[in-house]
């Protein structure tokens, strides 16, 4: 099993973690507080371009710098709508994977 696995690679096979998806786009919708002790938060819907050799995506956020990025979501879909984000500020990040990893 071992030899077929390293044939393959002599043989150019695509045996690697994907690319990262590129151009993607946020965009954010505000949701007011039902209640004063309620904070209000956005929903944010993210799209982006496929990866090659990719079999799904993880879309992380964090809210603030120094990043501390926490999952969001794991899809196989480009699109995705997150809900109960802080309003304010946010990042995203979003890798690729496959049966070989995840992009960085």
């Amino acid at each position: 099993m071992k030899w077929c696995a390293i044939l393959l690679l002599a043989a150019g096979c695509a045996t690697q973690v994907p690319p990262s998806p590129t151009k993607f786009v946020v965009s954010t919708r505000k949701v007011a507080a039902v209640a004063p002790a309620v904070e209000t938060t956005i929903t944010a819907n993210v799209r982006w371009n496929p990866s090659s050799n990719a079999t799904g995506y993880r879309v992380y956020f964090s809210p603030a710098v120094p990043y501390q990025f926490a999952l969001k979501v794991e899809t196989q879909i480009t699109n995705v709508t997150i809900t109960g984000l802080p309003w304010k500020q946010g990042y995203f990040h979003i890798t690729a994977t496959n049966q070989y990893g995840e992009s960085k």
